[in-house]
């Protein structure tokens, strides 16, 4: 905007001189103004790339708030469909089971009250000498073997046995106490010679010839996968005679009672 100034006098030619000479002052800012609103084509360009830029970075990031929305969306509904199907679940298997009943029985029989399970179910905060007690009455299973016996080690009660009494030969079980021995008394890298005697047992074998060395290892890993009693002998008088070998099962059978 140019505002115009005119001088008040009389005198006509000071009044043209005045404003022939803001005339002038115009001409020269609106050229100046001109000449720095100019631009050149670089800068046209690079105008035009940053415009397109901040476009692309606009539509790039509505898009992806959307995106990003509907994910959002689908992992809320799928977790609380999981929420739900879990405790629904919980709730069949509760009901299926009776094991809501059971903990509330304990509490209350813990608490004082009295309950049909007394304070022999989970949740009871006192235990009782002659527990666990049967829930409810389950068939025994099918047990072929000769004797059985189960002892809950807590305290000792019996849970179920059949022909408990009856000696037998504790078979590889025997073999379980030596590979406890051995390690105890070699070191796996440790050689091992077979004795004739140990060529000659009874009992399963891997058929090692006698006079041959073996690694501790090598005889464990047959005497524990392959039941070999060959290995198992050489182990027994590899180090200490077979009485002394004995002896050490007797004990370490004893501390693990």
């Amino acid at each position: 905007m140019v505002e115009w100034h005119w001088d008040r006098t009389n005198n006509n030619e000071d009044l043209g001189f005045t404003k022939r000479k803001r005339c002038h002052v115009f001409t020269a800012r609106r050229q100046t103004l001109k000449a720095v609103m100019t631009i050149n084509i670089t800068q046209r360009i690079q105008l035009a790339f940053l415009l397109i830029l901040v476009k692309a970075v606009y539509a790039l990031d509505v898009l992806t708030g959307k995106i990003f929305e509907k994910i959002a969306n689908a992992s809320a509904y799928l977790l609380v469909v999981a929420i739900s199907s879990s405790f629904l679940a919980g709730i069949a298997f509760t009901y299926k089971t009776g094991y809501l009943q059971q903990v509330s029985n304990g509490y209350l029989a813990g608490l004082g009250f009295d309950s049909t399970a007394g304070s022999n179910v989970l949740g009871a905060k006192s235990m009782r000498k002659d527990l666990p007690l049967l829930v409810r009455e389950a068939a025994v299973p099918d047990v072929t073997a000769k004797a059985v016996l189960i002892v809950d080690k807590t305290n000792t009660k019996t849970l179920y046995e059949k022909n408990s009494g009856l000696r037998y030969a504790s078979a590889s079980t025997t073999k379980l106490i030596t590979a406890l021995v051995v390690m105890d008394i070699y070191k796996l890298d440790d050689i091992v010679t077979v004795s004739k005697r140990c060529t000659e047992v009874g009992a399963s074998k891997a058929g090692l010839p006698e006079g041959t060395t073996y690694k501790v290892k090598d005889l464990l890993y047959a005497m524990l996968i392959s039941s070999s009693g060959d290995a198992a002998c050489a182990l027994a008088e590899g180090k200490v005679n077979s009485d002394e070998f004995l002896y050490l099962m007797n004990q370490k059978a004893y501390k693990l009672k």
